[in-house]
């Protein structure tokens, strides 16, 4: 498992790995590691209180600055929400739906606008996906409660995904099919993509992180501006371009060209020495 978020203390992207083994007659322990952005390097925490290895290997739910996942306590085994705070570095508990109760590992998170959601299809007659919002963070009376029910989805193989764009629409997995649904107008379209629910995930994003376009980029450390800062070159008509994005900025900015052709040379990463990045 893992997850990805932003340190607003720091100033520092995380990413947060878990991984566990059993020892002990069957019992799990939860290795946490993480990766800062800043620093470059991984570090080891302590293992988690909570046995993660029950419930689906997805990437943790970045709500209110902390990674979130379903869980057990132990040694009960009871279901909980964790979250996992990038500023600290620790789990703790976030109180979930009263009516859920402890069906939570048959539950799936998400985060819709901002705030957490859980979503279950276990209603009676299993012909509708409910799903509550926490509208206010840690608050366990702000949980809201919603269903989607349309005759033509086949929801009791549904799960909700996340939310798309400013409207009030969401993206649903409705028998390995998406499917976009307005929580306000009550109707759905179907995307005509199938998918296949094990090698997928829904997840929201905010446009801020480095840019997968170009085809050869090389990060480095800026001791003057204490910044991060990625080099990309993309080659165009006899023209070498260059892009270079700052992690502190947020944003990417074009340079002049370079004044050499890069093109007949490897595409690989520059070589960083001495704060400058080098290249053949």
């Amino acid at each position: 498992m893992y997850g990805l978020g932003y340190n607003v203390v720091s100033d520092d992207y995380k990413v947060v790995a878990l991984s566990y083994y059993c020892y002990n007659q069957f019992r799990i322990a939860t290795c946490v590691d993480i990766n800062s952005v800043r620093k470059g390097l991984w570090e080891k925490l302590e293992n988690s209180p909570y046995d993660h290895s029950h419930t689906d290997s997805v990437s943790g739910v970045l709500v209110n600055g902390a990674l979130h996942w379903l869980t057990h306590r132990i040694p009960e085994y009871s279901s909980a929400i964790v979250g996992f705070n990038l500023s600290v570095d620790k789990f703790s508990e976030v109180p979930g739906p009263t009516d859920l109760q402890d069906y939570c590992f048959m539950c799936k998170l998400a985060a819709l606008k901002g705030y957490l959601c859980i979503s279950t299809i276990l209603s009676p007659s299993m012909d509708k996906i409910i799903f509550w919002i926490m509208k206010e963070y840690g608050v366990k009376e702000s949980w809201t409660k919603f269903e989607i029910k349309d005759p033509n989805l086949n929801v009791c193989l549904g799960k909700l995904l996340c939310s798309i764009g400013d409207d009030d629409d969401v993206l649903l997995d409705v028998n390995e099919e998406l499917v976009i649904y307005n929580m306000t107008e009550n109707w759905c379209k179907d995307l005509l993509l199938d998918v296949n629910h094990i090698s997928y995930e829904g997840r929201t994003f905010v446009d801020s992180l480095v840019s997968p376009y170009f085809g050869r980029e090389t990060e480095g450390y800026d001791v003057v501006s204490d910044d991060f800062k990625v080099v990309a070159l993309s080659e165009g008509k006899s023209v070498t371009c260059v892009y270079i994005y700052s992690v502190r900025k947020g944003l990417w900015e074009k340079l002049e060209n370079s004044p050499y052709d890069h093109s007949l040379s490897d595409h690989a990463s520059g070589v960083l020495v001495n704060g400058a990045l080098h290249w053949l």
